[in-house]
């Protein structure tokens, strides 16, 4: 017979604003963007925060005044980027374009986000992380230091099967510019 779950410890309002949230994406502002608006309303209101991510998106950081926390420089340059996005948005496939998507750009940031903020997390751990979904490198992180952790996906109307051909978006191969026909 396994033991009930321990009991939540209670943390006052005072409490929860000492501990330190560190939220973590990839330098991509799809994915950014959403971490950045809650930590910066969390910044705003007290509660001590960082925000993880390449050095490419150091200003976004900057710019929602959340502490910056570098996770080293984005291992695809800008225009290696674009070029892979515009490939597969321009592909019908929408395994072809998910598969793309995690094998050259998910995982390949994993590893360089993991061996940088390593060794700054485990020398000052926060108390919760708050990562974006495709952070791998982020979700190898937490696992080993044992740190707790929320994942973040910004892309509620995508999932495999879930977009209706109405609504163009990423991954589904309709276009932005279908006709109410094509619809």
């Amino acid at each position: 017979m396994t033991p009930p779950p321990p009991k939540c410890q209670i943390v006052t309002h005072t409490d929860a604003k000492q501990k330190h949230v560190v939220f973590v994406s990839i330098a991509i502002k799809g994915h950014a963007l959403p971490l950045l608006r809650i930590a910066s309303e969390m910044h705003q209101r007290g509660y001590r925060v960082s925000f993880a991510t390449h050095e490419s998106g150091k200003d976004w950081a900057h710019s929602y005044g959340v502490p910056f926390l570098s996770a080293g420089p984005f291992p695809i340059s800008a225009e290696d980027l674009r070029s892979k996005l515009k490939v597969m948005t321009r592909d019908s496939s929408n395994f072809r374009g998910i598969l793309t998507m995690f094998n050259d750009i998910y995982v390949a940031a994993a590893r360089p986000m993991f061996d940088t903020l390593l060794p700054q997390l485990n020398q000052s751990p926060p108390d919760l992380v708050v990562m974006d979904i495709a952070t791998i490198g982020a979700q190898d992180l937490v696992h080993k230091l044992q740190l707790p952790y929320i994942i973040n996906s910004p892309s509620i109307m995508f999932d495999l099967g879930g977009a209706p051909s109405y609504i163009p978006a990423w991954g589904t191969g309709y276009s932005i510019h279908m006709s109410l026909w094509n619809r």
